[in-house]
Formats: structure tokens, sequence, C-alpha cells
């Protein structure tokens, strides 16, 4: 008979005897090498026999203890196209229905992923040699702090060099007129979405070569050896109360530090070719004690102790997180201060040129946002709900200035626009100088166009 899923843990083999976990390992050897030839197989019926012209995926799924299974997951996936996972920012939310709706009566605690960087859902181990995809990512309501997901999804997924990640979820054509437990549709995440899709598209904040390669081998791997490279599951509510607690904490403080990912790209490969591997000192990155991670290319750098993520790039500068205790945050061309505890600031160029010389480029500004009506007993960041509200979307009005600097900046327009892109006719506070160029942020604007 087949032994239950849990003696494939490390608890279950804790308690078994060297002739059973010699047993399991035959059975995790089967499983997978079943698995891996069904999703080869039905690529091969999908491609080869019904002519699908599309990449392939097999799942996006987790397993029970990452730490012993999850390269195993992953190999069975690399018989198709491209490896795929789901991944989510959940805080505590509480309530009938909580882990799908929010609803009167529930409880919450807003929490920023700028302070938990451990166990996040942008972390990927990707396979050597093949695409990887995110095709469902979240910070789900009611957690005020939603608008670093576009945020840290664009610049760490660039820096990984991850294919394509897909938000969930849109529920419409219109902006969401009421609290959904998975959405987009609100000023603070989709409407951060003009100036991140050109970092991560555009590829602004540049990928890195491996930092860190972990060469498996598979017979190892049946023996339920394990792997080091296993970053954090990021699972929402309904499907984390179904991983044992001994295998979650393994998977978060196992030997690799999930920090690296935020240093570069992370990869294994099956070959068992040690020759492939590649273990880079990240002691200079990656400041425990400081509580920050700088990337590779220098591009990035996360205060995690602060919950302030900067980017410092030829076409991209800005900045997220709690701004309002940070100060004046520099960035180079941009310096930027918001007065508003929580939110984000960026610049970026449109004409695809570095900032220094772009002769079009974006300002991005936002806070955080609310229905109308919203009332919690604890305020906005937490407590039990009172009122859900309902549409528009309210924005905390921006309070703060910026100033850039550059040959010729002094003489460039600013433009402000609406939520829809179009240009606002009302003045905009600036203070110019030889190479310098202010601007007081209107507190009900969030784009800005600067140009001759």
């Amino acid at each position: 008979m087949l032994y239950e899923a849990w003696f494939m843990t490390g608890d279950g083999r804790r308690q078994m005897e060297e002739g059973q976990r010699r047993r399991v390992g035959d059975q995790v050897r089967f499983l997978a090498e079943t698995q891996r030839a069904f999703y080869a197989d039905t690529r091969a019926f999908l491609k080869e026999e019904l002519g699908l012209r599309c990449l392939v995926g097999a799942s996006n799924w987790h397993v029970t203890d990452a730490r012993l299974l999850d390269a195993l997951e992953r190999y069975t996936y690399a018989a198709t196209d491209i490896i795929d996972q789901h991944g989510y920012f959940d805080p505590p939310h509480d309530g009938e229905a909580s882990s799908y709706a929010v609803r009167v009566g529930h409880t919450f605690t807003s929490r920023s992923a700028l302070r938990d960087p451990s166990n996040l859902p942008i972390q990927t181990v990707q396979v050597a040699g093949k695409p990887q995809m995110i095709s469902e990512i979240g910070w789900p309501q009611p957690n005020l702090y939603r608008s670093e997901g576009l945020f840290l999804s664009a610049c760490y997924g660039a820096l990984q060099g991850v294919d394509a990640i897909c938000h969930f979820a849109i529920n419409g054509p219109s902006w969401d007129q009421t609290m959904k437990k998975f959405a987009l549709a609100t000023p603070s995440v989709f409407g951060t979405s003009p100036a991140l899709s050109l970092i991560y598209r555009r590829g602004y904040v540049a990928e890195t070569a491996p930092v860190f390669q972990e060469v498996l081998d598979l017979e190892a791997l049946y023996r339920l050896k394990g792997s080091r490279a296993v970053a954090g599951q990021s699972l929402e509510k309904f499907r984390r109360k179904d991983v044992p607690k001994d295998t979650r904490a393994d998977a978060k403080t196992g030997v690799f530090d999930p920090l690296t990912c935020y240093v570069g790209q992370v990869t294994r490969s099956f070959t068992g070719n040690s020759a492939e591997a590649v273990e880079e000192d990240l002691s200079s990155f990656i400041d425990r004690n400081g509580t920050t991670v700088r990337s590779l290319n220098g591009q990035l750098e996360w205060d995690y102790g602060a919950g302030v993520l900067t980017v410092r790039a030829d076409r991209a500068q800005g900045a997220v997180g709690f701004l309002g205790a940070a100060g004046t945050v520099d960035c180079g061309i941009l310096k930027a201060t918001l007065e508003n505890e929580y939110g984000s600031i960026l610049l970026v160029s449109l004409d695809g040129t570095p900032l220094a010389e772009s002769r079009r480029m974006l300002l991005q500004v936002m806070t955080v946002d609310r229905p109308y009506g919203f009332h919690a007993s604890g305020g906005r960041a937490e407590g039990t709900i009172t009122r859900l509200g309902g549409g528009p979307f309210g924005v905390e009005k921006i309070r703060g200035r910026v100033r850039l600097s550059g040959k010729g900046i002094d003489s460039r327009n600013v433009i402000p626009l609406d939520e829809n892109g179009y240009e606002r006719e009302v003045d905009v506070e600036t203070e110019r100088g030889a190479g310098r160029l202010g601007i007081r942020l209107r507190d009900n604007t969030a784009y800005y166009i600067i140009e001759p």
C-alpha cells in the first residue's frame, strides 16, 4: 500500500526506521516519475497531435514539505515548456468566509511585505534553461499596504528574469466599486501600473546572472535528501492551513537564505554535474544586522527594518514604503520627500533613454486607498470591519515634493494628468534653478509628464 503524504515530510521521516524511509523513497520516485510522464505525454498530445501553438505549462502547486519535495515537483514540470508558480502575501484576516471574501464583522491587521521579506511570492527558484512565470500573485484585501505588490513584483521580477507575471484578479472592465478579497482595480494597485509596467517589460531593472545555482542529483532527491534552495511558499489562508506546521518552518528557515532572491537569480539544475554549481559570496549584499539587502547590479536597495525599497537605475528611480519616516530619499537624479506615512514615488523614462538624457519622463506618485465610507474599529489599518463602504475608492491626499537634477531639466514642462492619463488644466507649483527642477506635488494628482 502507499504511505500517507505525512510520511513524505521531515516530521514523518524523523519518526520512521531506515527500512521505512527507503520504502517511502521508492514511493516518492514512483509518484514523481508518473507525474512527469503524464505532463510529457499531455504536452505531446496537445502540441504534436492537436497542433497547439502556445506554450504548455504543467502545474503551479505547492508541496507539503518544500525542503524535501519542491525540487522534485519542479523537475516534473520541466517536462513542459514553462515553469509556473502561485503565491500571495496574506496578513491576518479572520471571520466567516475570510479566505475568499471581505465582510462586515471580519477582523484584520494590515502588514507591509516591505518589513517582512523572508516569505514572499516574488521569490523564485528557477529551473536552469526554462522560462519562469508566476501566473497568480496577489496582495489580498483588506490590507492597507497593497500598492507595494506591483512595485515589488516589477522590480524583483525583472531582476530575477521572471518571464511573465499575472496579478490576480481583474473582476471587470472598470474600477472596483466594493472591497473584494482578491482585487486589482483599485487606485493604489492598478493605478500604479503605468510606471511599473515599464520597469518590468522594458527591463529598466536589469536581470542578473545566477548568484546561486544548485546542482541536484535525482537519486538523492528520490531518497528525500532535499535541496538547499527553498524559498517561502507564500500561500493564502485557504491553502496555508493544509501545510504541516513543522514543514512551514523548515521551508522558511532552512540553510538557504531566502534573501538571496533579492540579490539576483537563483536557479537549480538536475544534471548532477557539480561543475555547474554557483554560490557567490553575498556577505556584502545581505546585511542581516543592518536589515538591508542590495541587488547584485546595485539598482535595488531594500531596508526591511525601515520598510523602504529604493530604485536607483539609469531609466527608473524612486522608492516605496514608509517614506514619511524616511525623510528625503536620494535616488540620484530624483530626490523625493513624501510626508504621508506610506506611499510610492517613481520617475521613469518614456522614450527608453537614460533619465539623464530622456526628453520625456513619467513621474508617478501613490499613497493608500479605501472604499468611500469604509470603517473599522482600529482605523483604516486594523480592527473589526463595521462598514465596507463602496465606490469610489478614495486615495489619501498626497503631501510631498520632488527635486530633479540634470542638464536642461530646469526648462522642462510639468504636465499633470488625471487618473485616466489625460492632461489636467491646473497649475503645478515648481521651483527652478540651473540644472534643477523642484515640484510641489498636488494632493490629488498621481501622474505628471515631464518634457520640453
